[in-house]
């Protein structure tokens, strides 16, 4: 086995700026001699300068136990249908970004993402039970969370994105951006845990018993799609979102220190198939005041439950 090199990106003579990972002419050694090779999955890899752009011709590159450390310039790996143009930074290894970076993913993560620099996280990426976001921003556009994960940085923006197979996502990081047109997929008995102040007006689905943990995502929009969801809401007097599809099955946790002793809805006087408002008391306190979407003709049953440590609301 050949000892891993450190090799240094130098782009196309005449070119700097963008190149071909695969032309073994463009590597150095990391102290100016040829590195004779394209790196392999061993070798650290330095790009100080240049774009590197993997097109639909490239290979996957997979960096199982060396370092790929962007001191300058962006990396993108093109998102086709053939699943190829992905860079897989496995258990132990790392990808670096520093400040001015930006790298552009579809892989799997089970290793270190970090750096001041930036990374966007394509549809196809799966964030494993080894990675370790410290990185200055991520941009999650499709990245998948398959195994529990927990983020405490800033700079996050949830364009889109998924929790499943029974994976718990916390982000406790404040102002975690989730814009207008974002959207969260839950599934798979999978948690998406909001655990500080959240901004945006974006939408999270819960299906296949999914369940989102809110501490403040006051104006999202939560959706219900199966009947095997449930929403915690730790401060339900703050939230001002809206819920659609509620239904028989799907459950509302009002994680407070009140007691609840009757619900009531009221629908829109304007449009009632639109929806209303639902209603929980404390006697004459209002405890939670839900923007509900959808043409609701049935009761609301509600009742404590130790496991959510408040009142759980149904169809």
């Amino acid at each position: 086995m050949a000892t891993p090199e450190t090799a240094q990106w130098i782009g196309t003579a005449g070119d700097p700026i963008d190149g071909d990972w695969t032309d073994a002419a463009e590597w150095t050694n990391g102290s100016g001699s040829a590195l004779g090779s394209v790196p392999g999955v061993d070798d650290a890899v330095v790009l100080q300068d240049g774009t590197v752009t993997f097109d639909t011709t490239d290979e996957i590159y997979s960096i199982s136990g060396g370092v790929l450390d962007m001191t300058g310039g962006s990396l993108t790996i093109d998102d086709t249908s053939t699943g190829t143009n992905t860079i897989d930074v496995g258990t132990g290894a790392s990808l670096t970004a520093a400040g001015g970076a930006s790298i552009e993913l579809t892989g799997s993560i089970d290793g270190a993402l970090a750096g001041a620099g930036g990374f966007v996280l394509d549809s196809g990426t799966t964030i494993g039970s080894g990675a370790d976001l410290t990185a200055s921003s991520f941009t999650f556009n499709g990245a998948a969370v398959t195994s529990s994960l927990t983020y405490t940085g800033s700079g996050l923006t949830l364009n889109s994105a998924s929790v499943t197979d029974g994976a718990t996502f916390t982000i406790t990081a404040e102002d975690t951006a989730i814009p207008y047109d974002g959207s969260i997929g839950v599934s798979d008995s999978a948690t998406l845990v909001l655990d500080t102040d959240q901004t945006g007006t974006g939408v999270i689905t819960l299906a296949s018993f999914g369940t989102a943990d809110i501490d403040n995502f006051a104006n999202g929009t939560i959706v219900f799609l199966d009947g095997r969801g449930d929403l915690e809401l730790q401060q339900p007097t703050s939230f001002t979102g809206s819920i659609a599809g509620f239904q028989p099955g799907d459950q509302i946790d009002l994680v407070t220190s009140s007691v609840v002793t009757r619900v009531s809805f009221t629908p829109d006087p304007n449009d009632p198939p639109s929806g209303g408002i639902l209603t929980a008391f404390d006697g004459a306190t209002v405890v939670a005041s839900l923007q509900l979407e959808g043409n609701y003709t049935t009761g609301f049953t509600f009742g404590f439950t130790a496991v959510a440590n408040g009142y759980d609301i149904e169809v």
